[in-house]
C-alpha cells in the first residue's frame, strides 16, 4: 500500500487530528515546546492509499516532532513508521535523522525506540504535585512581587536580554503579548527587577498553563526561583488553571526550584537519533 507525505497547506486542516493527538498524551504538551518549535515548523499529512490518515511534523536538522495517525489505520502504523526512518519517502530531506519524542506520548515513542542509535534525555517536564504542602511565606520587606503593565516592557526586555543573553528580535513583541495578557510578572526591590515570571495559558489545552520565572545572575542561589514560582502556581489557582512547568536537563538549578514549588518530574523529552 502506497504511503505519501505532503505539505500542509493549510494548517486549520489538521484541527481534528491536533485535537486527537493532545487528548491522547498522558500528560500536556509543554507550551514553550509547542509554540517555539513544534508550530513553527513543516507540517505533513500522512497518506495511505489515497487516504488522509494523519500528520506529522519536522523540524530542525530532520528530527520528527509531532506524529499522529488515525487509529482506524494503526494496522499500518510500523509500516508508516519505517518508511519515515528508512525510506524512500517523498519529505523535503528523504529518511528522518532522528526525534524528539515524550514519554507522555508513549505510541510514538514506542515506534522511535524500535530504530533508536542513541537516545539522551532533553527536556524534563513538570505537573503539579496536588499533595504539595508548602507554605507560601511573606516577601521581605523590601520585594514586591505584581503584575507587569505597559509601562514595564522596556524593563522587562532588558532584564530578559541581559540574563540569559537572548538578542532575539521576536522578544520584544512576545513580552508585550504577554503583559497585554496580564501573564508576565515583576519581582522587585527599589524598582530594579530582580526575576521575571510567567503564567502563560494554553491556547490549544485549557485550562493548563505554563509556569516560567528567570532570575537574575547575581541575585540567582537565594532561592527567588522558587519564590516566584511558588507565587505563580498560587495565581494559576486563582485563574482556575492547572500549573505545568519545564526546563532542559542540564539546569539543575531550575529543576532544584521547580521542585521546591510543588511540581513533579513526570515526563521527559527524549532526544532520539536514528
Amino acid at each position: 500500500m502506497r504511503i505519501s507525505f505532503q505539505p500542509v497547506s493549510d494548517r486549520s486542516q489538521l484541527a481534528g487530528a491536533k485535537t486527537a493527538y493532545l487528548s491522547a498524551l498522558l500528560s500536556p504538551l509543554d507550551g514553550m515546546w509547542e509554540a517555539a518549535f513544534i508550530e513553527p515548523a513543516p507540517h505533513f499529512h500522512i497518506g495511505i492509499g489515497g487516504q488522509q490518515a494523519g500528520y506529522c511534523c519536522v523540524g530542525p536538522q530532520n528530527r520528527l516532532l509531532q506524529f499522529y495517525l488515525s487509529r482506524q489505520f494503526a494496522a499500518h502504523e510500523q509500516d508508516v513508521w519505517q518508511t519515515l526512518i528508512q525510506g524512500p519517502n517523498n519529505l523535503p530531506e528523504g529518511p528522518l535523522a532522528g526525534a524528539i519524542a515524550g514519554t507522555n506520548d508513549p505510541v510514538a515513542l514506542a515506534h522511535c525506540l524500535d530504530f533508536q542509535k542513541k537516545v539522551r534525555v532533553h527536556t524534563w517536564l513538570f505537573c503539579d504535585d496536588p499533595d504539595f504542602s508548602g507554605e507560601l511565606s511573606p516577601l521581605a520587606a523590601s520585594h514586591l512581587f505584581r503584575v507587569a503593565d505597559g509601562a514595564d516592557l522596556a524593563r522587562a526586555l532588558l532584564f530578559c536580554q541581559e540574563s540569559v543573553n537572548n538578542q532575539s528580535a521576536w522578544l520584544g513583541n512576545y513580552l508585550a503579548g504577554l503583559i497585554e495578557r496580564q501573564e508576565l510578572f515583576l519581582l522587585e526591590k527599589g524598582g530594579r527587577i530582580l526575576a521575571t515570571g510567567e503564567c502563560r495559558v494554553s491556547e490549544s489545552q485549557p485550562p493548563f498553563a505554563d509556569l516560567g520565572m528567570i532570575v537574575y545572575p547575581e541575585y540567582r542561589g537565594q532561592g527567588l526561583g522558587t519564590e516566584v514560582l511558588l507565587r505563580l502556581r498560587r495565581e494559576a489557582a486563582t485563574r482556575a488553571l492547572k500549573p505545568i512547568c519545564s526546563t532542559e536537563a542540564g539546569n539543575i538549578a531550575a529543576r532544584t526550584a521547580i521542585l521546591r514549588a510543588g511540581f513533579r518530574a513526570c515526563h521527559r523529552l527524549l532526544e532520539i537519533g536514528f
